[in-house]
């Protein structure tokens, strides 16, 4: 697990495995630029964890939100909307091909249709 911050700038903390996926979407390793605050110390961020009942449920492509959709590991909001747009799906390998940009195998175990 590692700390990624998002192109808004706030950090996450991530699995390594799903590091490189993150890094596509604009993610960085670095927190953003200080905003003028040369010469002062950043005080580090500790991320919490995200909910208990996420890291174990199961989500529909074909009937979650937007909001549901961009839950998910990898998933940004323009991503979800493409999901969205091209219901509906029978398998990964549908997804794969709608929306080829994200490693869906690698989240697949968080999916369902």
């Amino acid at each position: 697990m590692g700390i990624l911050y998002s192109p808004t700038g706030e950090p996450r903390l991530i699995p390594d495995a799903e590091e490189l996926g993150f890094l596509r979407q604009g993610y960085r390793r670095n927190p953003p630029h200080s905003g003028g605050r040369e010469g002062k110390a950043i005080e580090p961020v500790t991320p919490s964890a995200p909910p208990e009942s996420t890291a174990t449920e199961i989500v529909n492509v074909n009937t979650a939100s937007l909001k549901e959709l961009t839950a998910l590991p990898l998933v940004g909001t323009s991503t979800a909307k493409k999901i969205q747009q091209q219901r509906p799906y029978q398998a990964v390998e549908d997804l794969i091909k709608a929306v080829p940009d994200v490693d869906w195998v690698a989240i697949e175990s968080k999916i369902g249709f």
